[in-house]
């Protein structure tokens, strides 16, 4: 697996980040409140 670092927020699943967030354990936050703090 190769790694690439980015700034761009244009290849973000939010459903991925969702996920990460209730594995992490970091909350279960939805998909759309993620967008919203990710994207401000």
């Amino acid at each position: 697996m190769s790694l690439e670092w980015s700034d761009s927020q244009d290849t973000i699943n939010r459903h991925e980040l969702q996920n990460l967030y209730r594995l992490a354990p970091l909350g279960d936050k939805s998909a759309e409140l993620l967008q919203t703090v990710f994207t401000i």
